[in-house]
């Protein structure tokens, strides 16, 4: 599903702050403008990269691969190591944000966002890293806004193809705290995969919970909240296309497809 072309790769530091946008400046004009800046490193950037990178410690080996016909402009600050990021060609707004270890974001080709902000981990003293934690998104998604949160390891999050989201849609791949069994500490809210799959649209301010499965085809109605799985093959043997609605949300109807021509189907 993910294959990266034409990619700008930088391997970067145990704590890494990046800042990319799409360069305005045809190359000769990115040169002659090079001699005014006095600082080597950044008139090398600019003279021949489409992104800058504002601090890295590049023992750490946490790696940024970037289209370089994507555009828009990202901001990415990680602490941790081992840390891949792979973002394919698109038009988006991204602000991403990893504390942890070995985790893994992955965008595919043809996303696009005026605000999409992906938090894996939570930096402060009620938190641990959110090591090994996934988060890929296919390709051909659109969205106004999203963000997807998770504090846990061990987490994985996918949003398919085709996929179209409106504004403010949140994503919580977590509780934000940990729930036990009082007699074995047994943790009780461990979350899981959250998986949404290929052609799914999500309306305006829904939230999704941790471990939330939605089928290809779907549909979320706006203002819902989602708090569980909708992907067993037993209760939706076709593979999906349902309407799911309302708070805590539930199937509305099923056997259903989308267009996102506005005008098919009418006449």
């Amino acid at each position: 599903m993910f294959f990266c072309n034409q990619i700008h790769t930088r391997v970067l530091g145990e704590k890494t702050f990046l800042f990319f946008s799409q360069n305005k400046y045809s190359k000769w004009k990115r040169r002659l403008l090079s001699v005014f800046i006095l600082d080597k490193k950044k008139r090398k950037n600019f003279r021949n990269k489409d992104f800058i990178i504002k601090k890295s410690h590049t023992e750490k080996n946490n790696t940024i691969q970037i289209a370089k016909n994507f555009i828009g402009n990202i901001k990415a600050e990680i602490k941790g190591k081992n840390n891949s990021v792979f973002i394919e060609k698109g038009n988006a707004k991204i602000n991403l944000f990893i504390f942890g270890d070995n985790c893994k974001v992955l965008i595919g080709e043809g996303f696009g966002s005026l605000d999409c902000q992906i938090i894996i981990g939570c930096d402060n003293i009620f938190h641990q890293p959110a090591s090994n934690s996934v988060v890929s998104i296919g390709r051909n998604v659109s969205t106004e806004s999203f963000l997807y949160f998770t504090d846990s390891p061990n987490t994985f999050f996918s949003l398919g193809d085709n996929c179209m989201l409106s504004k403010d849609i949140s994503l919580y791949h977590t509780d934000g705290h940990l729930i036990q069994d009082k007699s074995t500490k047994k943790v009780l809210n461990k979350p899981k995969d959250m998986v949404i799959g290929n052609h799914v649209w999500i309306g305006a301010h829904a939230t999704l919970l941790k471990n939330v499965h939605i089928p290809d085809d779907s549909i979320i109605g706006w203002g819902s909240v989602v708090n569980q799985k909708y992907a067993d093959e037993k209760q939706f043997p076709r593979g999906g296309g349902i309407i799911i609605a309302g708070n805590p949300a539930k199937v509305v109807k099923k056997h259903i497809t989308w267009n996102i021509d506005a005008s098919s189907g009418y006449n």
